[in-house]
């Protein structure tokens, strides 16, 4: 089981994002892609109440499937630390189908464009949400301290939080209800 460490940053303007990665060279190995991603449980949610998750991420109907749990607490910590264990199915409906067959259902649906480069061991990825525009630095923590500081952002654009969090902070600021991230009018451009 891999262990995932990671930060995200939120960025003012996702192109002013691509120039400051690009000039630290870090080639893209994934151009702007949409991806519609949908978490799983079981009735009275026991995968969240233990800090687990199962996510089937859909791109160009292909699936990716993610089980996500608590990695032990490191107190103080910067960074979001979860063990991880992924792995690619060919038809995204499918898997659904099974999922829903035994017993699972979709809880949160959220939607985002993605581009990935990567630097050293470390990957960066430029996500567009509803939200606004924002980083994900994943690798060792030296690498992702290393990285932010040659980006120019500043510790208080930095979060451990999820997308979950991430919208769930941001419908409470508005006063709206919480329900699934998904881009208003359809899929944009």
């Amino acid at each position: 089981m891999a262990q995932e460490v990671e930060i995200k940053i939120r960025v003012d303007d996702a192109e002013e994002a691509v120039a400051r990665i690009e000039g630290l060279g870090a080639p893209l190995v994934r151009e702007r892609h949409f991806e519609d991603n949908y978490l799983f449980d079981l009735e009275g949610d026991p995968l969240l109440r233990q800090g687990k998750l199962l996510r089937v991420r859909v791109v160009d109907g292909r699936g990716v499937v993610t089980v996500k749990t608590p990695a032990p607490k490191v107190v103080g910590s910067r960074f979001k630390v979860r063990r991880e264990i992924e792995t690619e199915v060919a038809d995204a409906d499918a898997l659904v189908e099974a999922l829903v067959a035994v017993g699972f259902a979709s809880r949160w649906r959220y939607q985002k464009y993605r581009r990935v480069w990567r630097l050293g061991e470390s990957r960066i990825f430029l996500d567009e949400i509803p939200w606004g525009a924002w980083l994900e630095i994943e690798g060792d923590p030296d690498g992702i301290d290393e990285i932010a500081g040659c980006l120019g952002y500043g510790a208080d654009r930095r979060t451990r939080d999820t997308y979950r969090g991430i919208h769930e902070r941001q419908c409470a600021e508005r006063a709206i209800p919480v329900g699934d991230m998904v881009f208003e009018a359809g899929v944009p451009e």
